[in-house]
């Protein structure tokens, strides 16, 4: 070979060196590699646990707080846990039960509001029936007389029949006011009222329930003093 064909040769080599193979894999980092073979198992599946992918600040449910959400297995969960039941541990206190009357304050509902049944509808709950507040402190009803709408602390109006225990104490306050406490006066003079007062014409006033001759009015110039029959209302 000829010194010039040695010299295309070398050059031709040089160029087939420089070019090389396009379809090779490139590199890869050697520490990239080792932690991507670490993350996996021979299975392919990842060795990172949940709780180290997590964020830090991820919100957790806290099972212990809740392990079983009815403890006393009055079919309730706890508020605590999303229910209505009050007391997890007393499997007669859950909300929407039926509140019993007692003085001792038991919340047999979970309602602090409900004191025990209204009987009579009125909006009041009888005597003796309470719930403790929030500040521990009783809170009781106000019904002198739950079997009758008409008794109770709010009452103004007078009525002429016991409430059905034999009382007409309406108002709850335990005493009796009457309707028409005093007698009445009537004088005509001359064809005219000189004086008049309206009551009862005659003593003794009557008791509850009780009437007679009322003087309602006098009419001066005609029919003098006017008696009518009244009952007595108390409350």
């Amino acid at each position: 070979m000829g010194y010039r064909a040695w010299i295309a040769c070398s050059i031709a080599a040089l160029i087939v060196a420089a070019c090389g193979d396009d379809d090779r894999a490139p590199a890869t980092d050697s520490g990239t590699a080792m932690d991507a073979r670490e993350a996996t198992d021979g299975s392919g599946a990842s060795d990172v646990s949940l709780d180290d992918a997590a964020p830090s600040d991820a919100p957790r449910v806290d099972a212990v707080a809740c392990p079983m959400g009815d403890l006393d297995g009055d079919g309730h969960a706890s508020i605590a846990c999303g229910g209505d039941d009050c007391d997890d541990e007393d499997a007669t206190r859950f909300g929407h039960n039926a509140e019993i009357c007692d003085p001792e304050g038991t919340d047999d509902d979970c309602d602090p509001g409900t004191l025990g049944p209204d009987e009579d509808f009125d909006g009041h709950y009888a005597l003796g029936c309470c719930n403790r507040g929030a500040d521990g402190e009783l809170d009781c009803g106000d019904d002198c007389y739950d079997l009758n709408g008409d008794a109770h602390p709010a009452q103004t109006e007078f009525f002429e029949s016991e409430r059905g225990d034999g009382s007409f104490d309406y108002d709850c306050d335990e005493t009796i006011q009457e309707q028409y406490p005093s007698l009445g006066g009537c004088i005509v003079l001359s064809a005219r009222c000189s004086t008049f007062y309206e009551g009862w014409r005659y003593s003794p006033v009557p008791d509850c329930g009780g009437g007679g001759s009322f003087l309602s009015t006098c009419i001066s110039g005609g029919e003098g003093c006017i008696l009518d029959y009244r009952s007595q209302g108390c409350r």
